[in-house]
């Protein structure tokens, strides 16, 4: 796995591609370390997935009612969680 050191440069869908990878080699024959080794990247690169998902579903505008009834958006980037936390 080349990007799972430097999780903050790994895009959502670089950290799927790798894991999906991950998927298909540990359904393969391969020896238990190496199994052990292709495991823990790939529960690393599943945080940064869910990490990523959890940021874009943030990121999406809540509509909020006014007391007046007007429907204003409500833009919520502000306290997002960042990759480093």
């Amino acid at each position: 796995m080349s990007t799972a050191n430097n999780p903050e440069n790994i895009d959502f869908e670089t950290a799927l591609v790798e894991l999906e990878q991950i998927v298909k080699e540990l359904e393969s024959d391969v020896k238990l370390a190496k199994a052990v080794s292709l495991f823990e990247q790939g529960s690393k690169l599943s945080a940064i997935c869910q990490k990523h998902l959890s940021c874009a579903s943030q990121k999406i505008e809540i509509l909020r009612k006014q007391t007046n009834g007007e429907i204003i958006t409500e833009d919520i980037t502000k306290n997002l969680v960042s990759l480093d936390n």
